[in-house]
């Protein structure tokens, strides 16, 4: 099990440190990637990672908006 910080730069977000975002992989144990608290842009900063989208699980939001949907309905 492995804590992934995809971005902590939530009040000023950069190219290095995007909006909050944390990916907890837990691929020995069961082969998944559960995301909490994307914010914008997380799929670029997945994409510059070691995660690999096709093991993505889970996804946990304390807000909801549109925009966030429709990026993880790429990835369906």
């Amino acid at each position: 099990m492995e804590l992934i910080f995809l971005g902590t730069g939530a009040g000023v977000p950069s190219k290095g440190r995007n909006v909050s975002a944390i990916a907890l992989t837990m691929l020995n144990e069961r082969n998944s990637i559960w995301l909490f608290d994307c914010g914008e842009a997380t799929q670029h900063q997945i994409l510059r990672s070691s995660i690999k989208l096709s093991k993505l699980e889970k996804n946990f939001y304390h807000t909801f908006a549109w925009r966030s949907y429709f990026w993880l309905t790429r990835f369906a």
